[in-house]
């Protein structure tokens, strides 16, 4: 038995998970190629389109379809690959098969980075790396962040966000307590904003209640066009008390849900 067509059908499987189209372009079918790329590049702008990513059920959903086109492409590849050597088929290649091969690869490597919810414009995953946000965030919990969200919307207060810490430009994730103008006073296990006492079924304290805690603040009046944050392991939390209000252009994305974490209870999860 000949060992060509797995050899052929071997290479065709490689370069089209290495760029999908290229196992195409491999076997002459340069149209095709191209088509079938354009078909995966559709599912991600209709993805972004339709803010499908922007749930964790619509973000399997994505993978899902996303997975089985793929696989589709590299399952015409591999079967046109092994069929032009089982009937003596030749692909022509000329300097138009590699420009688009070429072309093909760096236009997968500049739009299809990182993992599966990072190929979807708009939408980034992000790593807990600290215990700041507990319970609501867990250290090690990789969530999902809509990135275009604060382009349409202004923030608002109870919001967990990705945005850039203003001493150190370090990427932090924190709660959005209070907006410009508010006038703000925490006491121990009371947070008011405007001498209203605010509910906050997600903060986490660990001393007494009614004693002196080193993690008061105020009373502050936030500046307009400011965001104070705040973690909810109040704590165990390095935020504004330390460091001061932000202003919107450090605000980067907001934080939707868990899609992976260690307790497997806690994927799926919606952050409010």
């Amino acid at each position: 038995m000949s060992l060509q067509p797995i050899k052929k059908g071997l290479v065709a499987f490689i370069l089209t998970v290495i760029a999908p189209g290229l196992g195409q372009i491999y076997n002459g079918q340069l149209l095709k190629g191209f088509c079938g790329f354009g078909v995966l590049l559709a599912l991600l702008l209709l993805s972004t389109a339709i803010g499908l990513t922007h749930s964790f059920t619509g973000l399997i959903i994505h993978i899902t379809l996303f997975l089985l086109a793929y696989v589709l492409l590299v399952g015409e590849a591999v079967f046109k690959a092994i069929l032009q050597v089982r009937t003596n088929q030749r692909p022509r290649h000329t300097w138009r098969s590699y420009v688009a091969g070429i072309s093909l690869f760096l236009i997968a490597v500049l739009t299809l980075p990182g993992n599966v919810p990072d190929r979807v414009p708009g939408v980034r995953t992000y790593k807990m790396s600290a215990e700041s946000m507990l319970p609501t965030l867990d250290s090690d919990d990789r969530i999902v962040a809509d990135m275009n969200y604060y382009r349409s919307h202004a923030p608002q207060r109870g919001e967990v966000i990705i945005f850039l810490e203003p001493t150190n430009n370090v990427l932090y994730i924190k709660r959005i307590s209070a907006i410009g103008g508010d006038v703000i006073l925490l006491r121990g296990r009371r947070f008011q904003v405007n001498g209203i006492v605010v509910s906050e079924p997600y903060a986490k304290y660990e001393l007494g209640e009614g004693r002196a805690e080193s993690g008061d603040f105020g009373p502050a009046a936030i500046p307009a066009d400011r965001y104070f944050m705040l973690g909810d392991n109040r704590d165990h939390s390095y935020d504004s008390r330390y460091w001061g209000s932000i202003a919107k252009d450090r605000i980067l994305g907001k934080v939707l849900y868990i899609y992976w974490a260690k307790d497997k209870s806690r994927i799926g999860r919606a952050i409010r």
